[in-house]
């Protein structure tokens, strides 16, 4: 068994020895062929069996799984001075072929659709240190329409968020030394949420960010009304910030540059069945790009926080952390494209929930080494691969012996990547999640053909 899938079963309990075992060998073939079956990642007709086996116990859950792993990325968020859990919903679409009755071979496909929810933890660098919690469901088929309004938000299924933040305070109760910031976007945008935090004791409470969706009534220092974007536009202007944003289906690209506004606003209260909730103070950024390239929508973010925001300083870095939000997008690719989750064949849900959590870890480790190898480039890559590991890859990509000192983490990914196709032009960039999942599979064969090779004293 790898080191790291070691790592990150170590805390795993199932109630039964055999499962925690299962558990890891099922986590190291599928870490080793991320886009494959697991009928062609198993080695064997027997191990096969054995894994369908593991998913279909009912001791086997997400929640359990999603522990082991959590245990692993708690230590290693206590080694952080600030992280972010941001969370997300992302939709699974799964279809399966039937054949129609009395027509002979002609099929018929039935579309089943199911919602993930994850919550994972970064560095403001970007480095994906694990999942902490997910959550998984199925809508009604019927809609509820004006009664949704109806219910309270325990009923709903926007106490995901909620829930996203309530363990964000159990982690940051785990690791006082860190701070724990709560990111989510525009959906999470819910007055129970920012309630929540200021009911919560001072000391054992996360902070949170979340951009804002609704242009919600806000009590001015006279005691006037107005509303959130209104007093925002008349807000002290701290400066500018620049980043890039990447490329999306519908947008180029590009560098973008925004001038910052902050204040501390009252929010007046909002309506609930059969009561008010009370006026509520939040921290506000209002970043709005200038000068838009023609035929683009200016980037406009309107940043609601618990954390101080007076000076330029304090927003950008807000603004910063909010960036940061894109990285569950490439977290959902790579579960999607990378490890294929909705090709898995699952007659029952309950059999699916745990095989996704076996994926999550796998798309939490890609993400790990892209991330890392661009902050923390000279660390050596042993740190992370095991030495028949990085030497097959060396040995491969540069066509000599490997030296007795591993080499640095960016360079070694580097060759990591070039196994999936990473070019390492000057205007290529870094390599990307999908060149390095590839890479993960070819230096998992290189080094079993090694491991044989010295095994068995073959000579080619």
């Amino acid at each position: 068994m790898e080191a790291w899938v070691a790592q990150e079963t170590v805390a795993a309990d199932m109630g039964d020895a055999r499962l925690n075992q299962r558990l890891g060998i099922v986590l190291n073939r599928l870490g080793d062929n991320p886009s494959i079956s697991i009928p062609a990642a198993s080695k064997g007709w027997a191990e096969i069996q054995a894994a369908y086996r593991f998913f279909s116990n009912d001791k086997v859950t997400m929640e359990k799984i999603l522990s082991a792993h959590e245990a692993a990325t708690l230590e290693r968020i206590k080694s952080q001075r600030v992280v972010l859990l941001v969370n997300d919903t992302t939709q699974l679409n799964y279809v399966v072929e039937r054949n129609k009755e009395g027509l002979g071979t002609l099929t018929t496909q039935d579309s089943t659709r199911y919602h993930l929810h994850p919550t994972i933890a970064l560095t403001p660098d970007r480095v994906c240190l694990g999942t902490v919690t997910a959550k998984f469901w199925q809508r009604p088929e019927q809609t509820e329409g004006h009664l949704r309004k109806q219910k309270e938000i325990k009923d709903k299924e926007s106490i995901r968020w909620l829930e996203s933040y309530e363990k964000a305070c159990e982690i940051s109760r785990q690791a006082p030394q860190s701070l724990i910031v709560s990111v989510g976007d525009r959906e999470s945008d819910i007055y129970e949420y920012y309630q929540l935090h200021a009911e919560s004791a001072a000391g054992q409470r996360a902070q949170w960010l979340v951009r804002a969706a609704w242009n919600r009534r806000v009590i001015t220092a006279r005691g006037n009304k107005s509303n959130l974007w209104e007093t925002m536009a008349r807000a002290p202007k701290r400066g500018t910030v620049s980043f890039e944003i990447p490329p999306t289906g519908n947008r180029k690209g590009r560098t973008v540059t925004q001038d910052i506004r902050s204040a501390s606003v009252v929010f007046d209260g909002v309506q609930r069945k059969g009561r008010r909730l009370p006026p509520l103070r939040v921290n506000v950024v209002y970043a709005k790009e200038r000068r838009v390239p023609k035929g683009e929508k200016p980037v406009e973010w309107m940043l609601l926080t618990s954390v101080a925001v007076e000076s330029i300083e304090q927003c950008q870095e807000v603004i910063g952390w909010y960036t940061c939000r894109w990285e569950i997008e490439i977290y959902f690719k790579v579960l999607k494209s990378g490890c294929g989750v909705q090709e898995l064949q699952f007659e029952k849900p309950e059999r699916l929930q745990p095989c996704l959590a076996v994926y999550m870890i796998i798309a939490w480790r890609v993400m790990f080494i892209e991330m890392l190898a661009r902050s923390a480039p000279k660390m050596r890559c042993s740190v992370i691969f095991d030495e028949h590991e990085w030497k097959s890859v060396y040995a491969i990509v540069k066509g000599r012996k490997p030296p007795k000192k591993a080499p640095m983490l960016k360079p070694f990914v580097d060759m990591l990547a070039s196994l999936g196709g990473y070019i390492g032009r000057k205007s290529d960039g870094p390599p990307g999640p999908k060149t390095i999942w590839i890479g993960l599979q070819r230096m998992h064969d290189f080094a079993l053909a090694a491991q044989a090779l010295n095994r068995f004293s073959i000579c080619v």
